[in-house]
């Protein structure tokens, strides 16, 4: 059956030759629908891509968001700042922590990338882990949905998020630049504010940036979360109008400096980050009161509270070489010292640290030529995660990949055809009961893209891949008490590779003031790993935790992303309305839903934007439906409706460009009780209620 439809979307493409297409025709932008209504972004350069720069050269799924929309709306987590997207969603565990979602797959599938290197903090050890990312200063954001990531990163056979800034300049800065930013949010009494600097001193480019974040515990619905009936009273707690222990706060500090030249670039950045969020839902552990002198004695708050401390050195940079066959070579060396610290206050206190050491080391090498584009990738990463503490559930674990690819663009006649090979050696090392294991994949991924401009209106683009991820340290050796899933987990030091087979077709039409995208993917995943329960509480493995181990079989997740919209020319303005959907579906093959997918959703958006007054005005509606296709060891998740707005004005204080951005956004403004599915803790930690916010941006 699978075959069968593989054929037949590979017949329909090809049989788009016959149509009258004139290949001299350019292809319309990959970012058209997004650039008609809010991640709009104009004349950007696709960093993380080893072979395309721009926009309408990309043969794939492909969001990119502006920094404007993060910088002027709410301060929140990484997958809230990009739910808004087709085919991206968050898995929350509150406020702090909302790790992105991406066409039903999440955790280790999906690579959070910084300026093309990727993030290594500790997320994947667990659900209540955040993204250590900052989008306080960000300069865009771009998502790859699918294994298309091979073309972008290794092992990423979910998607990919590249958060680009512009720390370290690749070119002269020309003026100095001063930005300062404050903000203030009504659901959780929070406060933010931020200064960056950049500017050219003595040949050498300087910038330097500090935020601050400061949420307090969020308002929720009424009714949101159910009173608790205590065996020994007989009246409930009263009903919860806020979400205990959901506050966060954090603070960034970063300088950079490059040289730039003929030859090219080459800069340093050193950031250092920490961060100090409560934990709204943790498993207690069994206390013993039987010591204890008074039933009634104070043994002070309960609190459980994560704090991070990240350090982060950079060097990248560029040389172009003077070659016939060598063009130029990027690099880029990347250190990481990241500690994650989860303590629990109350009459016994627990402490459990979390360390990931990692160094990569990764080089692009150029060897195109005006009618062919070919790189050669090298990357070398060394990675050590340890545990000290009470609440150890993996032994120290070190991980070593090398990895190289080749990658080739040529445009013939009627079609533009992307081409990637990737081989990663993957070696871990790690412990489960007392016995070391050593883990080694060889893998190799390799993905085709097509596009072709069908009519000067309609343009095709199709993606094959097969791409390979090894198991992750967390899969192979884990074997504790995991208090964010709520399980004693135990790893298979003997996991094979998940080999993810996908087919990826977009059909994109732009008609005057008309547009249209659709895609459908088939992506079937060989040995896709998964926690799987293995029955009730056992007291014999642990009082509290229900046993669980990661185990393999085939998968299949399928589904489409669908948007269309029109342009109003109104009131010297442009006035877009637009309708999305995405969704997608996903089984095992023995008939069993992959736990924790997405529901289906409808994006309903009228945005208005006056660019001469520097006026925009945006009201959104994202209705998510009913999901009942569950895992046997999950509850059906109620749908919900989330009406967003933002206002947003420009106001010129001096003729050169010195401004001011005031913006005002409402959220969840019918006060939804609304819950993610992704979630491990759905049916515990609602999304927050009705919030306001005002930003206000100063540019010197």
């Amino acid at each position: 059956m699978i075959s069968s439809i593989r054929c037949i979307v590979l017949l329909l493409f090809l049989l788009t030759g016959y149509l009258e297409a004139d290949p001299t025709t350019p292809s319309m932008d990959a970012s058209s629908p997004s650039v008609l209504t809010d991640d709009a972004i104009e004349e950007v350069v696709i960093t993380s891509s080893y072979i395309h720069s721009s926009l309408d050269e990309i043969t794939h799924p492909l969001h990119v968001v502006n920094g404007e929309w993060i910088t002027e709306g709410a301060t929140q987590s990484l997958g809230q700042a990009l739910d808004h997207l087709l085919g991206v969603s968050s898995s929350d565990y509150g406020a702090a922590v909302g790790q992105p979602v991406i066409r039903g797959m999440l955790g280790n599938r999906v690579k959070v990338l910084h300026n093309g290197n990727i993030v290594r903090d500790v997320s994947s050890l667990g659900a209540d882990h955040i993204n250590d990312i900052d989008l306080s200063h960000v300069q865009h954001i771009e998502i790859v949905r699918g294994p298309a990531s091979l073309f972008y990163t290794h092992g990423a056979i979910g998607g990919i998020i590249n958060i680009v800034d512009n720390a370290i300049a690749k070119s002269n800065i020309e003026h100095p630049e001063v930005f300062v930013g404050g903000e203030t949010q009504s659901v959780n009494d929070g406060n933010a504010g931020q200064l960056t600097y950049r500017g050219h001193w003595g040949g050498l480019n300087f910038s330097m940036a500090y935020s601050k974040v400061n949420l307090g515990n969020y308002d929720i619905p009424s009714g949101a979360v159910m009173p608790v009936l205590h065996d020994d009273d007989e009246h409930p707690d009263p009903v919860r109008n806020t979400l205990d222990n959901s506050d966060f706060e954090k603070s960034l500090q970063k300088g950079a400096i490059s040289k730039t030249g003929s030859w090219g670039y080459v800069g340093i950045s050193y950031a250092n980050s920490d961060a100090l969020y409560g934990i709204p839902f943790h498993v207690e552990e069994e206390k013993d009161h039987m010591d204890m002198e008074s039933d009634d004695e104070d043994h002070g708050e309960e609190r459980v509270f994560i704090g991070t401390d990240a350090r982060i050195t950079t060097i990248m940079g560029e040389y172009k070489w003077d070659s016939s066959w060598i063009k130029n070579v990027r690099y880029a060396f990347v250190d990481t010292h990241y500690t994650l610290a989860e303590e629990e206050t109350a009459e016994i206190s627990h402490q459990t640290t979390f360390q990931n050491d990692g160094q990569e080391f990764g080089s692009i090498w150029d060897m195109s030529t005006p009618k062919f584009k070919q790189k050669i990738t090298i990357n070398f990463t060394n990675e050590d995660i340890s545990m000290i503490g009470d609440e150890i559930f993996i032994a120290p674990t070190r991980s070593s990949e090398i990895t190289w690819g080749y990658y080739w663009s040529k445009d013939f006649p009627s079609i533009h055809i992307d081409g990637a090979v990737r081989h990663d050696r993957v070696t871990r090392k790690g412990m489960i009961d007392q016995q070391d294991f050593r883990s080694q994949h060889n893998n190799t991924s390799v993905a085709l893209g097509l596009r072709r401009n069908i009519t000067d209106h309609l343009t095709a683009t199709l993606g094959v891949s097969l791409v390979e991820r090894a198991p992750a340290a967390v899969e192979l050796f884990i074997n504790g008490p995991h208090l964010s899933t709520q399980r004693f987990e135990r790893g298979h030091p003997h996991l094979h590779a998940e080999r993810a087979h996908n087919v990826d077709l977009t059909v994109d039409v732009i008609v005057n003031d008309f547009f249209t995208t659709i895609t459908f993917f088939n992506n079937e995943v060989d040995n896709y790993i998964y926690l799987m329960d293995e029955g009730p509480v056992d007291a014999n493995i642990h009082p509290l935790f229900i046993p669980a181990s990661y185990r393999q079989q085939n998968a299949r997740l399928r589904g489409y992303e669908f948007e269309l919209g029109q342009i109003l020319h109104l009131a010297k303005g442009e006035l877009t309305l637009s309708y999305g959907r995405d969704d997608v579906s996903g089984t095992f093959a023995d008939g069993g839903y992959i736990p924790r997918l997405v529901a289906a959703r409808n994006f309903y958006k009228v945005a208005y934007h006056y660019k001469q007054a520097g006026l925009k005005f945006l009201i959104s509606l994202k209705d998510v439906g009913h999901q009942n296709k569950v895992a046997s060891t999950e509850n059906p998740t109620r749908g919900y409706e989330m009406l967003d707005i933002r206002f947003s004005k420009v106001f010129l204080l001096r003729e050169d460009s010195v401004g001011m951005t005031l913006s005002v956004y409402g959220k969840n403004l019918l006060n939804e009780i609304a819950r993610n599915h992704t979630s491990f803790v759905k049916d515990h930690l609602p999304l927050p209620g009705r919030n306001y916010g005002v930003k206000l941006n100063f540019k010197f």
